[in-house]
């Protein structure tokens, strides 16, 4: 009899443990960017994407739908040529985007780490710097307005790598990536465009230890990315900083040939209980 019931309860186990079950799936706090977020600017008011002026360089002239770290409707963080901190953050204030600006530098505007845009489109057919705050795709991930666009930039320190800190620690389970409209046309010329590979190596970090990375493919030989992709991020567990490195064989010497650019948007965070 007694072996009766601890198969009875075991068979109970089970079926209590099977797909029919009332599990009840994880709840996301999700970061788009939307202005409904109410996200803030470093200096606590709202971000506003608007019209924007990029100096000197190829990509001179009058931008739109961009929230950078010159000027604007609010106020210039660049004063003096030069801002390495952070860009805004959530409405809480407890994520936080990190970015990087020069005027400095001899030929114009120059930025890294993370700008944003509601800048789409699929109809360039060679490199523009022009198209640097535009994503290639229609709109935002899943229908959404604005998205981030990263810059990688591999010889400045700081925010120059695009970079997202968490003033608590959080699980961030997903997030969705997309090419910018200067890397999906890019040709390479250090090698055949069937070998030609551009990722971006995602790594999460825990008071100044790594938790764990994973790679996003934004272009592998020919397959080309050309909408937004859902990339897990769960097993990179808890973390207080995220990290974004692209890499690319179209390189030389001095690093990337391949512009590092990418978009990021619809980040997905464990709901805190």
């Amino acid at each position: 009899m007694k072996k009766l019931l601890l198969f009875a309860f075991a068979a109970f186990a089970l079926a209590a443990c099977s797909d029919d079950d009332n599990t009840v799936e994880p709840r996301y706090d999700v970061i788009s960017f939307e202005t409904s977020e109410g996200m803030l600017a470093i200096d606590g008011k709202a971000v506003q994407l608007g019209d924007i002026t990029v100096s000197g360089g190829s990509a001179a002239g009058n931008h739109h739908n961009v929230f950078w770290a010159k000027g604007g409707s609010y106020d210039d963080l660049a004063v003096g040529g030069v801002y390495n901190g952070y860009l805004c953050s959530t409405s809480d204030e407890k994520i936080w985007f990190g970015t990087y600006f020069s005027a400095d530098i001899g030929y114009g505007d120059y930025w890294g780490g993370f700008v944003l845009s509601a800048n789409y489109g699929r109809t360039a057919t060679s490199v523009n710097y022009a198209n640097q705050f535009m994503v290639w795709a229609d709109k935002g991930a899943n229908g959404s307005s604005n998205c981030m666009i990263g810059y990688f930039d591999g010889y400045t320190s700081g925010y120059a790598t695009p970079m997202i800190e968490f003033v608590e620690p959080r699980q961030v389970s997903y997030l969705y990536m997309a090419n910018s409209a200067i890397t999906y046309p890019y040709k390479p010329t250090q090698v055949d465009e069937a070998s030609y590979y551009y990722k971006v190596k995602i790594t999460g970090s825990l008071e100044g230890k790594e938790t764990g990375s994973t790679e996003c493919f934004l272009i592998n030989g020919s397959e080309k990315l050309s909408d937004w992709k859902k990339v897990d991020l769960s097993a990179l567990g808890k973390v207080d900083c995220l990290t974004f490195s692209p890499a690319s064989n179209e390189a030389n010497a001095y690093g990337l040939l391949v512009p590092a650019y990418f978009a990021i948007d619809e980040i997905g965070l464990i709901a805190e209980k």
